[in-house]
């Protein structure tokens, strides 16, 4: 309700172009979770940010590894980006094999994608089992971790991407307004990661990609 008497109010101001900078929201955001406003981006959607992460980071015959299945717009990103796409299968229960993943990090393997928890077997890797993958990937490795649907966690082994990896120099966690806040047609998407690459990604980010009643609407979530 609050959003949506937030959004009412908004409509008074549609002539005007939105905050470019996100600066509200990003302020918000930064207190809430504690973490450096200079090293979030906010897009119209996650999905956005994988897709512009994928063109910046990856070339023609580079390899990305993930899940099977998993969400499926990392199928679509790879092969935009023309990278072989590594799916590594899921068990009988729909777990997934940290030690099974790990194996699979070869040569050309510059992009791994990790949906956590994964979208749609609903199975984690813990704690313990993300900190080995990490340890494991060179550090001209890209993790991305997918923390979509991270509130809805009640297994006490499972942490977060930005609770494990928010001060990591190759990790970026991906989350979204979408879900938990019930706001998913407004397409509001956030990603945390280093400053250097955040930076990069903003200088190729469109102008004025997130519209006003949504910016608006995500503050007040």
């Amino acid at each position: 309700p609050l959003v949506i008497q937030a959004m009412q109010k908004s409509l008074k101001e549609v002539h005007r172009y939105p905050d470019n900078t996100c600066y509200d929201l990003s302020k918000k955001m930064a207190k809430f979770h504690n973490v450096e406003p200079g090293r979030l981006m906010f897009d119209c959607g996650s999905e956005s940010i994988m897709a512009k992460l994928t063109n910046y980071c990856i070339k023609p015959g580079d390899k990305i590894l993930s899940f099977s299945p998993s969400f499926p717009f990392i199928n679509i990103i790879a092969q935009a980006a023309g990278a072989e796409l590594l799916n590594i299968p899921h068990e009988d229960d729909l777990t997934f094999s940290a030690e099974k993943f790990c194996a699979a990090l070869g040569d050309g393997v510059r992009y791994v994608y990790l949906c956590m928890p994964n979208n749609p077997t609903g199975t984690i890797l813990t704690k313990k089992e993300l900190l080995i993958l990490r340890k494991k990937l060179r550090s001209n490795i890209l993790l991305v971790i997918d923390d979509a649907y991270c509130e809805y966690v009640k297994n006490k082994n499972y942490s977060s991407g930005l609770a494990l990896f928010s001060k990591s120099r190759n990790v970026i966690i991906t989350r979204t307004f979408s879900k938990i806040y019930g706001l998913a047609g407004l397409r509001v998407g956030w990603g945390y990661g280093p400053k250097k690459l955040i930076e990069a990604l903003n200088l190729i980010n469109p102008p004025f990609n997130i519209n006003s009643a949504a910016l608006l609407a995500a503050s007040e979530a």
